[in-house]
């Protein structure tokens, strides 16, 4: 089994351009940090390095546990800011995200896309699959390339961001309906993502499908936690 670091490290070869000649303007030292904890959780998910365990009775409430180590934090989502009990929560306090916390935000939807951006290095994009519960999947987002040959792009209206709205709706909900909405998606959601890291549930992609029907007929399947 893949640990964490050797998954990450796998998944940093597959990127499209080497990591060391992609320059980007500087990424403030907080939000470099965050994007690594992200970098951490895609990984550890991806590895089975961890796993999360969801509590019947508290939908909300849910077990992080590191497979080898056994360490296990407690991790509360809903709809206030999420709570967790490791040291690196506890130390920072209320509206810090730790990797756990991300961890569990990841299995509650069938699907979800993330986004990373380490400084210096090409941005990268994951999808975090859950379906059947439990068992999840991470793969890198495959680059349908229309505009963008060197990669994703998010946080503008260019031709990286304008390849990543292409290929996030293709990957959802077909090709016929990135044709139709790719551009207004770009508009209204890949250009406004934060520069540093990122999560789409399939909530905020179904959200979006409902405001703008594509021009051709589509069923979107409800979500498997509804």
């Amino acid at each position: 089994m893949l640990t964490g670091k050797a998954l990450e490290a796998m998944l940093r070869s597959q990127l499209t351009a080497p990591a060391a000649i992609h320059k980007r303007r500087r990424v403030p030292a907080a939000q470099q940090a965050q994007a690594r904890r992200w970098m951490r959780a895609v990984a550890g998910l991806g590895s089975g390095e961890y796993i999360v365990e969801g509590v019947s009775a508290k939908p909300n409430l849910f077990i992080v546990r590191k497979v080898e180590a056994g360490a296990a934090y407690k991790v509360r989502l809903g709809s206030g800011l999420p709570v967790c009990t490791c040291p690196d929560w506890k130390r920072h306090g209320h509206g810090h995200i730790c990797k756990h916390i991300v961890m569990a935000q990841l299995t509650v939807p069938a699907v979800a896309y993330v986004g990373i951006r380490l400084e210096g290095e090409v941005p990268r994009v994951w999808v975090v699959r859950n379906t059947p519960p439990g068992m999840e999947t991470v793969k890198p987002l495959r680059h349908i390339v229309r505009h963008s040959p060197t990669g994703f792009e998010w946080g503008y209206l260019g031709s990286g961001p304008s390849d990543l709205a292409y290929s996030i709706l293709a990957d959802y909900a077909g090709k016929d309906v990135a044709d139709s909405l790719a551009v207004r998606f770009k508009e209204e959601v890949v250009a406004r993502l934060p520069h540093a890291a990122w999560m789409l549930t399939e909530d905020a992609l179904q959200a979006f499908l409902r405001r703008h029907p594509a021009a051709i007929p589509v069923q979107i399947p409800a979500p498997a936690y509804a």
